[in-house]
């Protein structure tokens, strides 16, 4: 899960006794839906510079990939070394074709006592692509079997397994959306339950 922080550039006078915290986690949705859910929280922190609350209205905007959430003239009170959450939201956010995804996140903070504004590029856990893979026998000894193999996207690692999953084997220098390797060491009149597992 995906996730971060950061504080808000504080303006006005009044904001010298606070702080703005901002910070995000995500979720995947997986790779049908292609999107993950994005929360966004905006806390206000008060400083001990000041012995007496800060009171008075707000208003913010929190933006994440074109998507805007606003709290409008919102009545707040927060005592010194306390905090106080302005605002929550949750973002579904489309990822890019192959699986990743940054964006701007954008957070503002107006009214009549505080200000502050920031912002951040935030990167997204990259969302696993599924994707469909052939692969069949083309020749084969007593000992050893080649196998063809195909896939709609490149690959970036294979590995095949001769034991129905238990332990698995990697084929060295794959890349591209086609080819074929080379299994050995089998034992002749033995039945094999084979598995591939892939990086797209």
């Amino acid at each position: 899960m995906a996730s971060g922080n950061f504080s808000l550039t504080n303006t006005g006078n009044t904001s010298r006794y606070v702080r703005f915290d901002v910070s995000w986690n995500s979720t995947s949705n997986g790779s049908q839906a292609n999107s993950s859910n994005v929360y966004v929280e905006v806390k206000v922190v008060k400083l001990q510079g000041s012995t007496q609350a800060t009171s008075g209205k707000y208003n913010l905007t929190i933006t994440l990939d074109n998507q805007t959430y606003s709290v409008p003239n919102t009545n707040f009170s927060v005592a010194p070394n306390n905090s106080l959450v302005l605002a929550t939201n949750t973002f579904v956010i489309g990822h890019n074709a192959d699986g990743t995804k940054s964006c701007n996140l954008s957070v503002n903070v107006g009214g009549n006592v505080m200000w502050g504004n920031g912002s951040q590029t935030i990167t997204l856990d990259r969302i696993q692509r599924t994707m469909w893979f052939m692969y069949g026998n083309t020749s084969k000894t007593e000992t050893t079997a080649i196998m063809n193999w195909s896939t709609e996207r490149n690959i970036d690692k294979l590995w095949y397994s001769i034991d129905n999953g238990s332990t698995y084997t990697e084929v060295p220098n794959i890349s591209g959306t086609s080819g074929s390797f080379t299994i050995t060491g089998l034992t002749p009149n033995t039945s094999y339950k084979s598995g591939i597992k892939i990086i797209a």
